[in-house]
């Protein structure tokens, strides 16, 4: 009836589960090494914990300050955070209740493209930077490329932005314009859409190897999460409309899935999640040393202007 937390671990909760042996067998090792796995395209299917629980377990770990997301809709993924939130979507659909215990959220109805246009408005925001972020809008790689390039100039050096619908399995799912899937694909999987925001994968990887990437296998299209993020890095932002014209022909067909799948590795979702120590080595690529300290706020980079062309 609750949530893992800080006071409900992993092991105190799930303890009785007759998977917990098998998945999590050196759970009170505090120096377990992250859990990879094998690309899923075999599988078509990923099997970890859903993507929501996941972001509300890695907001346990990373106790933020600030949360930052684009394509808030309904507000699913916001009611799963508990610190202070700015929520970005031109057309919010809540219906419940998503303030939950928080003392500060802020929602701004419109693009991301024009809520980054206020420089000054959205510093104000953000005085310590961005904690964690989840990017969620639009399905098409040049939108989610500019939505990283100015959310990275909030960044801080214990940033964690999570990127969805990233990791598709097919070519059909990643067209940029949404195809229901027929009988050649799982029952399952046959709604499922990402768009071609998996070219963001490809693109880091090019222009930003330092970045640390990594892939979480969560349903239903995977989550890629990323850290070592560097505000005063200038890379994406000088060559943004180069790289989205490099990058338009690209299709996952031709890229090919398992190249996709090979880039980064695959972690379970359910076990970095278990403890700090197994959430820094997978994520930050530490050893155990605590989750980064907030860093000062400081000069920002102007955001990338929507009215120029891409």
């Amino acid at each position: 009836q609750a949530y893992p937390s800080k006071l409900a671990s992993y092991e105190g909760y799930f303890w009785w589960m007759p998977w917990f042996a098998a998945v999590f067998p050196t759970l009170r090792d505090q120096d377990v090494e992250p859990l990879t796995l094998s690309t899923p395209s075999t599988k078509l299917a990923h099997e970890g914990i859903y993507y929501l629980r996941w972001l509300k377990e890695a907001e346990q770990l990373l106790a933020p300050r600030m949360y930052f997301e684009i394509g808030t809709h309904a507000g699913e993924s916001l009611k799963m955070i508990g610190c202070d939130a700015v929520c970005v979507d031109p057309h919010f659909a809540i219906t419940t209740n998503v303030l939950m215990r928080r003392r500060n959220t802020h929602f701004f109805q419109g693009t991301s493209d024009e809520f980054f246009s206020n420089q000054a408005a959205v510093e104000r925001l953000f005085p310590a930077g961005i904690d964690l972020a989840f990017l969620d809008g639009l399905h098409l790689y040049e939108a989610l490329l500019r939505d990283f390039v100015n959310t990275e100039r909030f960044a801080n050096a214990r940033s964690v932005f999570v990127l969805h619908d990233c990791l598709p399995f097919n070519a059909r799912m990643a067209e940029r314009v949404r195809r229901f899937g027929d009988e050649s694909e799982p029952q399952g999987i046959r709604d499922f859409w990402t768009g071609d925001v998996w070219k963001i994968v490809p693109i880091l990887a090019k222009y930003r190897p330092d970045l640390h990437i990594s892939y979480i296998d969560c349903p239903p299209t995977g989550l890629v999460v990323c850290t070592g993020l560097d505000r005063e890095n200038r890379t994406l932002i000088e060559h943004c409309r180069d790289i989205v014209l490099e990058f338009e022909a690209l299709t996952l067909a031709s890229f090919g899935p398992g190249k996709l799948w090979d880039l980064y590795p695959t972690y379970s979702g359910g076990q970095i999640v278990v403890n700090e120590q197994i959430f820094n080595k997978a994520l930050y690529r530490t050893e155990s040393s605590p989750i980064p300290a907030l860093a000062p706020s400081g000069e920002r980079e102007v955001a990338i202007n929507p009215a120029q062309p891409t």
